[in-house]
């Protein structure tokens, strides 16, 4: 749970916890199914291709454009793909 968000960035794994944030080697799509077997519903968090977020840590949607932007508990905004959109606002209803 204290794992706040994933981005991916080449080859690496940017991990932004409530205790800092690490660079590893490993891909997004792996460390999603990693996370899917400790919890199914946590196969919903990704909001772009890019990121993924835990939606316990998911404060505000923000519209920008057709797009839209996440505001974070540790106030990161994270980007929205259309795709999502609707996905991420059944988050907060």
């Amino acid at each position: 749970n204290s794992i706040i968000f994933l981005k991916a960035e080449l080859h690496y794994l940017k991990v932004v916890s409530e205790h800092g944030s690490h660079l590893i080697l490993y891909n997004l799509k792996d460390a999603i199914a990693a996370l899917t077997l400790i919890d199914p519903l946590l196969s919903e968090g990704q909001t772009h291709r890019s990121y993924w977020v835990n939606h316990t840590h998911a404060d505000k949607l923000l519209r920008k454009n057709r797009e839209g932007e996440l505001l974070l508990s540790n106030q990161d905004k994270i980007p929205v793909s259309r795709a999502n959109i609707k996905k991420v606002k059944g988050w907060f209803e």
